[in-house]
């Protein structure tokens, strides 16, 4: 599996200042506290936004849940990110049964009256 980390999510947004798509200069990173679990044992997700831009950008994140995942919010899914400013967003995913899961965070943002979205993308082994 994957990650997207912070270099490929600029790479992504820089593509689409490119052809017009999206003016902000947002990047994002999702890391798990830990990438092994027993089964019944909370992960943290943390997703973090950094603003390089120079106008504020509203940004929400949503779980998409395999199955056999739940997911518990550590505060609020959405936030405004300023202009040099970052900002974390986490939420707790568990998992009853063993085995591999995809831990998914769709990114959703706006600017300039653009909609903009992103899946960061970890792996977390549940014992």
């Amino acid at each position: 599996m994957r990650q997207v980390g912070m270099l490929s999510a600029l790479l992504l947004l820089g593509v689409g200042i490119a052809v017009g798509i999206a003016s902000a200069e947002v990047a994002f990173d999702q890391h798990l506290d830990r990438s092994e679990v027993a089964a019944g044992e909370p992960a943290t997700v943390m997703v973090t936004m950094i603003n390089l831009g120079v106008n504020s950008s509203q940004v929400m994140v949503t779980p998409l849940v395999s199955p056999g995942l739940s997911y518990i919010p550590l505060g609020s899914l959405a936030t405004e990110v300023y202009p040099g400013s970052q900002s974390v967003i986490a939420y707790q995913i568990m998992a009853s049964q063993s085995g591999a899961y995809q831990v998914v965070s769709q990114i959703s943002y706006t600017d300039e009256g653009y909609a903009n979205q992103a899946n960061l993308v970890n792996v977390l082994n549940v014992l």
